[in-house]
């Protein structure tokens, strides 16, 4: 394995790490908009709900660009695309 491999693994760990932590809040945020009637509460539980469904978004199309500049084979890189492309409930 190169080094670049090597560092190319650990970004894409990193990016896997913020996508499964993103998709962790995301859940949490739903929960809290199922909970909450306080309008100002929701008003800032969907901005932040939007947020991150648009960095899980930008995380994909990282992932999509490494695989496009020669990732292909990367297992890691495919559960990168893996976990920004699985539904979360809404």
């Amino acid at each position: 394995m190169t080094s670049v491999d090597c560092c190319s693994d650990s970004l894409i760990a990193n990016l896997c790490r913020e996508a499964d932590g993103v998709r962790q809040r995301c859940r949490q945020v739903i929960a809290a908009l199922g909970s909450t009637q306080e309008q100002r509460l929701i008003l800032r539980l969907e901005r932040e709900r939007t947020l991150l469904l648009q960095r899980l978004q930008d995380l994909r199309a990282t992932g999509l660009v490494l695989r496009r500049q020669g990732l292909r084979e990367s297992i890691s890189l495919a559960l990168l695309l893996e976990l920004c492309s699985r539904p979360l409930c809404s």
